[in-house]
Formats: structure tokens, C-alpha cells, sequence
């Protein structure tokens, strides 16, 4: 039987960071099951959820999706393994910019999370949904998912999951001592347990709320560091990159936040990362305004993005001092001011 161990083969590769090989070893899988069994998967349950992590993590954005729909047309009895499927589109669908469609597959992802009767898969389910109607600005409906996870007992992994999510919805409400205290404990176990792409994101979030508080040096090394855990871990570095274009524009250094923001959007498009895509954008029109550069003004309009499409608890005050910038300068700012007027 040569088809068992090639999905061993991808799982050591997915534990070891190696997602492109782990995904080539499910293709020769797939290849195999086609040739030597007429296309009739064996075991079609935990590959293909496999594949669908797989896909997300190599920011394959729109195949993980459609096969996210094709497993849950079909759904597994395990809530366990419903679970799985409805996380990985959550992401997926987030990633994407379709935020609406992302928590509504939290909120199912959360009941079979619930129907499994696993604590630690409760917390993480409710986590989850903490973190991304935060980042959505809808904070009440954040802090009532906060209170389900905190009153579940859980440990490992689902606790750090939790910290960070608690992490980051008290660094959005302001309360920036308890924010650095849950980011910091998250941080702390990521790193001893060699999350180093956790570590990234705990420095960004950590670097956020100096940031916010005015600490300019504290953000600055932050950023850094969370983009050097970032390399180190192989994952993408572009959100801490965006932050750093944005802490540039606030130190006045536009010529650095405009080269900053170049990069930040490339990236995001590769990556099709649409969540932050507008925030970039938003970024490199205030240093456009600034520098009189209308290339760039016009460079950066140019890109395929909706500046209101994600709402941003940040992208109003983005695009008001892209508006102010652009004004100064003398350029137009019509569609700047169109996508602030649907912002609200």
C-alpha cells in the first residue's frame, strides 16, 4: 500500500513548516488514487481536510475555499471534524476580505465546537470569533464570545489561543496594561514550545499597543522582531511591514512609509491577503499627499481594492489624513472621500 504513508510523509512536512512539500505529497496521493483505484479515495476524511489547511497556509485563498464548500456539502458526522473544515474556510474567507461569510462560518464552527463536547475546542472556537469580530470593530459581540472562553477550563494550546484573542480585543477596547499582559503570556509560551510564527504575530499585536500608546521606539522594535520570527518561521512578514509603513508616516518619515507601503501591497496581493490590502493603500496615499508625489497617488489608486471594503477600525483615520495629505498636495481625492463617506 503506497498510498498511507505519503499522507505520514505530508504530515511530518506540515509539522516541520514544509507546506509546499506536504501539499506535493498529497498530490502524488491524489495521482496514485486516480491511476491505481479508479479515483475512489480509500480515506477521503482527514486528507482532504489536510489539503484544505494546507491550501489556506499556502495562501491559496480561492482553492481553499471551493474545497471547503465541496466538503461541506457533504459534512463528516464528527463535530470534531466539522469543526476542522468550517475553521479552515473561516480563514480562508477572512484572508480573502469576505468578513460577513468568515464569521458566520466561526459562529458554525463554534456550535460544533460545542456539539463536541471538547472544552479545550470551545475555547479555541470562541477565541476565534473574539479575534475576528474584533479586528471587524464589532467589540460588544467580541467580549460575550471573551467571557464563554475565559470560563472554560483549558490548557496548552487552547489557553494560548485564548490569550491572544483576550490579548487583542483589550488592546482594541484601550486597556493596554491587560492587553500587553494576555499578549505577553501568549507570547511567552509560543516561544517555548517553538511557535515562532505565534511569536511573530504576538510581537505585531505587542508592537500595536505601543504603538497606540505613543511608544514609537517600543513599536519599532516590535515590528522588527516580528518580522525576523516571521522569516525565521517561513511565513508571511507583510502585516508587520504595513504597521511599520504606518508608524513611518507617524515618526514623519513619508519617503520611508511610501517604500514600506510598496512592499506591504505587493505582498498582500500575492498572498491575497485582501484583509489589509486597503489599509496598504490607504498608507502610501498619505505618503504620496505628503511628498507631492502624484505617480504615486495615482499608483496606488490603481490597485484593485475597495479602501472601504474591509472595515478597519484604523482605515477612517487612514483615509482622513489621506484625504488631508492629498488635498495639500493639490491632487484628487474624490475617491478617497467616497470610500470615507461609506465608512461612516
Amino acid at each position: 500500500d503506497a498510498i498511507g504513508p505519503l499522507v505520514d510523509a505530508a504530515e511530518r512536512a506540515l509539522d516541520d513548516g514544509r507546506h509546499a512539500a506536504a501539499l506535493a505529497w498529497l498530490d502524488e496521493r491524489a495521482a496514485l488514487i486516480d491511476t491505481h483505484l479508479s479515483g475512489i479515495d480509500p480515506a477521503p476524511g482527514w486528507p482532504a481536510r489536510l489539503r484544505l489547511a494546507l491550501l489556506r497556509k499556502l495562501y491559496r485563498v480561492d482553492d481553499a475555499c471551493a474545497l471547503a464548500e465541496a466538503l461541506w456539502a457533504d459534512p463528516p458526522d464528527d463535530p470534531a471534524a466539522q469543526y476542522e473544515i468550517l475553521t479552515e474556510w473561516a480563514g480562508a474567507l477572512r484572508r480573502s476580505g469576505r468578513v460577513k461569510e468568515a464569521v458566520e462560518r466561526r459562529r458554525l464552527a463554534f456550535d460544533a465546537a460545542q456539539r463536541s463536547g471538547d472544552a479545550g475546542l470551545v475555547a479555541r472556537g470562541a477565541a476565534h470569533l473574539v479575534r475576528l469580530l474584533t479586528l471587524a470593530g464589532r467589540l460588544d459581540e467580541a467580549k460575550g464570545y471573551l467571557d464563554v472562553a475565559t470560563e472554560t477550563r483549558c490548557e496548552g494550546y487552547a489557553r494560548v489561543t485564548l490569550q491572544f484573542a483576550a490579548g487583542l480585543y483589550w488592546h482594541h477596547r484601550g486597556v493596554y496594561a491587560a492587553a500587553d499582559e494576555a499578549l505577553s503570556e501568549a507570547r511567552d509560551y509560543m516561544l517555548a514550545t517553538g511557535d515562532l510564527h505565534g511569536v511573530s504575530d504576538a510581537d505585531n499585536t505587542l508592537a500595536e499597543v505601543a504603538h497606540a500608546q505613543g511608544d514609537l521606539d517600543e513599536a519599532d522594535r516590535r515590528y522588527a522582531s516580528s518580522t525576523r520570527y516571521a522569516r525565521l518561521s517561513g511565513t508571511s512578514y507583510a502585516v508587520p511591514q504595513l504597521n511599520q509603513a504606518i508608524l513611518a508616516l507617524d515618526r514623519g518619515q513619508p519617503r520611508e512609509a511610501r517604500r514600506l507601503g510598496r512592499l506591504a501591497t505587493a505582498a498582500l496581493l500575492r498572498e491575497g491577503n485582501q484583509m489589509c490590502v486597503n489599509a496598504a493603500v490607504a498608507a502610501r496615499l498619505v505618503a504620496a499627499g505628503r511628498l507631492g508625489d502624484r505617480a504615486e497617488w495615482g499608483a496606488a489608486l490603481a490597485v484593485e481594492v475597495d479602501l472601504a471594503g474591509v472595515p478597519w477600525p484604523e482605515m477612517p483615520g487612514l483615509l482622513d489624513r489621506a484625504i488631508e495629505a492629498g488635498r495639500g498636495a493639490g491632487f484628487d481625492v474624490a475617491a478617497a472621500v467616497e470610500a470615507r463617506g461609506r465608512l461612516g
